[in-house]
């Protein structure tokens, strides 16, 4: 996973108008066939989100670990910050040294936000699943 990704939508309009418009934050498409011969051309792909945790143990909510399909375990810790815009939010990658990437689950141990604790693999099923 690269680019910028937006924990919270920004507040929404009690009633969406016609001029309303989706604003792309990323992460960006990227060419899909690792090998270059067109082997496995899936024209453009994006990364896909499996889990998502918010701390329960920090009360301004911007501690949130996100789970890729095969993009690895992310933390942020000012992700919640409504006050900055989303391009502001901070994303550290934690186990790109694992011999997998694929996260399917994140939960963390009561009591202890030290503790994370990932479950490898993805539970959707389909080709491209992990």
């Amino acid at each position: 996973m690269s680019g910028t990704l937006a924990a919270r939508p920004p507040a929404l309009p009690t009633a969406l108008s016609a001029s309303t418009a989706w604003v792309p934050l990323g992460p960006a498409p990227l060419a899909s066939d690792a090998t270059g011969d067109g082997g496995q051309d899936y024209n453009w792909v994006s990364g896909r989100a499996t889990s998502v945790l918010i701390d329960p143990a920090d009360t301004s909510g911007n501690t949130v670990l996100l789970g890729g399909a095969y993009g690895g375990l992310w933390k942020s810790i000012n992700a919640g910050n409504l006050s900055s815009s989303p391009a502001a939010v901070v994303w550290q990658p934690l186990i790109d040294d694992q011999p997998t990437l694929a996260v399917g689950a994140i939960a963390l141990q009561p009591g202890n936000s030290n503790v994370i604790v990932v479950g490898t693999g993805e539970t959707n099923n389909s080709t491209d699943s992990y």
